[in-house]
């Protein structure tokens, strides 16, 4: 086995681990998954970490693993949804519209939660469009469209892979 893929191995199992503990802190609350990303974050205390807050936590360290395995083997995996603006503008490339961004996101989810996921955690661009954009697509899921979601991108991956 080479280093390569002892490390892709790892960063699957992790992101398995993940997606187990997010699993687990619902199992005593199955309501949370009717909540949507924006009634999290309105709801969010800065003096302690919610379970809603905590099972997002757990999947975007998932998505964060899947981002550097699909980064990795980037010929087996859609681009990610970032490949439709430009890089340091963080602007949308001319001919490409907000509507046709977000319905692609949002049609095909299982390729993008995990990138979408991320990059929102990275909070790297709050004022660009390439945010506002991902917080269109992000804030009006589920948390259970973000954990089925999230969990068909995690065995689309591993069935590519393996």
């Amino acid at each position: 086995m080479t280093a390569r893929d002892r490390e892709t191995a790892q960063l699957l199992l992790v992101t398995n681990h993940y997606i187990l503990s997010a699993k687990r802190l619902i199992a005593r609350d199955k309501l949370i998954l009717e909540r949507t990303i924006q009634e999290v974050t309105d709801e969010t205390d800065p003096a302690r970490l919610g379970r809603a807050e905590l099972f997002l936590a757990h999947l975007a360290s998932a998505s964060t693993r899947l981002c550097t395995v699909c980064e990795k083997y980037y010929k087996l995996f859609p681009r990610s949804y970032r490949f439709s603006y430009k890089a340091r503008q963080k602007r949308r490339k001319s001919g490409v519209t907000r509507e046709s961004i977000i319905n692609e996101m949002a049609a095909n989810l299982q390729d993008h939660i995990h990138f979408l996921l991320r990059d929102n955690v990275g909070h790297m661009e709050d004022a660009a469009e390439i945010a506002k954009d991902r917080w269109d697509v992000l804030r009006q899921l589920t948390l259970v469209q973000v954990l089925e979601s999230l969990f068909a991108a995690n065995m689309k991956i591993k069935g590519r892979l393996l």
